[in-house]
């Protein structure tokens, strides 16, 4: 059988960004749904997140365009797996997808499951029966082996990406502005989504703060499951995490302690906090670029040269850092 009759005349790898979700929890409530009647109920379940899921995503548009992002979405036993193009808007559209991400994390938060993941760059190719590319499997890895805990992390083709469009504000010793950056760094180095961003609001006064009731819901999730004598231990250290990140989150965007809704976390271990990406990190990842990038070179085609590369023996490791 020839190549001509397995691959489609129009199958062109396109530069996409991949994101992959694992959503934390689902597959043991499907694996409990032994009857029909449960089935379709856990099915109508995951439907309706799937719809709400994408109206978030559909919020997020490209600067300067009126129509939604265009996301290709594909989902199979409790994974996600989305990809979309990015724009010609450098730094405000690779924003604009990372908020988009968030708001699809908190969306699946809304449905009462934290989800964990990866998002990638890379040459990609989507259609009918045939999911292909790089930056599949560069999220995959790093979704299954590295993420652990309910976070979506940043491959370093996207880091690199980053700190590429932040170069002005690295000169300058500048932060991203903004009371909670869209980007955070966790205590192993990862950069992940900061998905409570979508707990804020505007208030009367114009200012951005922190929506008590949207707040209150996560709160909520996390000490309902924390307080599930019967979670297993490796489950229970993926909710003491994120009770980290939901008090950390707290003391940063609201003015006001509000010990009120913080999660109180009585293990042993207290949960390494996360903070705003460093700018030293930023740099590192800036040099990196700057070493592979050719002169008159589309930034996003770095991701290539990354995601095309074997993965290197302890993957671990060298994944956290500048591999």
């Amino acid at each position: 059988m020839s190549a001509r009759t397995l691959v489609p005349l129009d199958a062109t790898l396109n530069l996409k960004l991949v994101f992959m979700a694992d959503v934390l929890g689902f597959s043991d409530m499907v694996r409990s749904a032994r009857t029909l009647s449960t089935g379709r109920l856990t099915l109508d379940r995951f439907r309706l997140m799937v719809d709400d899921a994408s109206t978030a995503l559909d919020k997020h548009r490209p600067p300067g365009l009126h129509r939604p992002r265009t996301w290709n979405i594909r989902t199979y036993t409790d994974n996600f797996l989305l990809e979309t193009r990015l724009q010609k808007g450098g730094r405000a559209d690779l924003l604009n997808v990372l908020q988009a991400a968030a708001a699809f994390q908190y969306a699946l938060v809304r449905h009462g499951f934290l989800s964990r993941g990866a998002i990638s760059i890379g040459y990609n190719y989507t259609k009918d029966k045939v999911i292909f590319g790089q930056a599949l499997v560069e999220a995959h890895d790093l979704e299954s082996t590295i993420a652990a805990v309910p976070r979506i992390i940043l491959a370093n083709s996207v880091r690199r990406l980053l700190a590429h469009h932040f170069s002005e504000d690295l000169r300058t010793n500048r932060k991203p502005p903004g009371i909670s950056p869209p980007i955070l760094e966790d205590h192993d180095g990862q950069w992940f989504i900061n998905y409570l961003t979508e707990t804020l609001a505007r208030d009367g006064n114009g200012e951005t703060r922190i929506d008590g009731r949207t707040i209150a819901f996560h709160r909520e999730l996390l000490i309902t499951n924390l307080g599930n004598n019967k979670l297993k231990q490796r489950v229970r250290e993926k909710y003491i995490w994120a009770a980290g990140y939901h008090n950390w989150f707290l003391s940063k965007a609201s003015e006001v302690g509000r010990s009120d809704l913080t999660v109180a976390v009585l293990d042993a271990v207290t949960p390494a906090a996360p903070k705003a990406v460093r700018l030293d990190s930023m740099r590192r990842m800036q040099k990196s670029f700057n070493r592979r990038i050719e002169p008159g070179d589309n930034p996003e085609k770095d991701a290539v040269r990354i995601a095309a590369r074997p993965r290197p023996r302890n993957f671990e490791s060298a994944a956290s850092g500048d591999s």
